[in-house]
């Protein structure tokens, strides 16, 4: 979903036994307000970690981590 020009994919989670659709990141990237729900500690944690990293191959979510029209709503 980094690199490809189309506005959905099909993407195969490593930790679930079946296909999910996503928005790809040039889609999202036209987004004029996103929320990024995460839930719980462990979440929040790599979330932030992602905030910081500048290896997007990593964590993918740092492309709308900082600045931007998403915004992180967290849960406990």
């Amino acid at each position: 979903g980094l690199s490809t020009d189309a506005s959905a994919l099909i993407t195969h989670p490593m930790n679930a036994p079946h296909r999910r659709v996503s928005l790809s990141r040039n889609r999202l990237s036209r987004t004029r307000f996103g929320v990024i729900h995460i839930v719980g500690d462990a979440k929040k944690s790599v979330y932030q970690q992602a905030s910081e990293s500048k290896m997007p191959e990593r964590f993918p979510i740092a492309a709308f981590s900082t600045g931007g029209a998403f915004r992180c709503w967290w849960a406990p």
